[in-house]
């Protein structure tokens, strides 16, 4: 969309790191406690401001961190859909959050600003990609 109103886009703050699966990744990833883990951390900017911060969390057989290219444009999805073997299903869940202080920092926006959250685990099936977002309401 950026693109789309002429604004010029970028990837800022870059920072690939190997880190291990603790239990909540672990569990969210179905991978072994202490799995290496690849997490791709980078802020989009659209004329010079930022207005997106991003983390990709994936297991090291997925993508490990020498593989991103030096000229990598910031989208974990397309360098995947890129590969010969992309991933192949899809669960994603959107809700409001405040913004901590390192997101908020960040971002250049005040702490406890309302962000959108969106958290996804992700597998494509080559050739393929239908991203929609489906509303349920939970009593909590």
């Amino acid at each position: 969309m950026a693109r789309r109103m002429n604004l010029a886009v970028s990837v800022g703050d870059l920072r690939v790191e190997r880190i291990f699966a603790d239990k909540e990744l672990a569990a969210a990833l179905n991978v072994p406690l202490a799995s290496h883990l690849t997490r791709v951390r980078r802020v989009m900017q659209a004329d010079a401001r930022p207005v997106a911060f991003l983390v990709d969390t994936l297991p090291e057989t997925v993508l490990h961190a020498d593989d991103l290219p030096e000229s990598f444009s910031g989208s974990v999805l397309d360098f995947l859909l890129g590969r010969a073997d992309p991933p192949v299903s899809s669960r994603a869940a959107v809700s409001a959050i405040d913004a901590s202080p390192d997101v908020a920092r960040t971002l250049q926006i005040q702490r406890g600003d309302v962000l959108l959250h969106f958290n996804a685990l992700s597998y494509f099936i080559p050739g393929y990609f239908n991203f929609h977002i489906v509303r349920r309401i939970k009593n909590s």
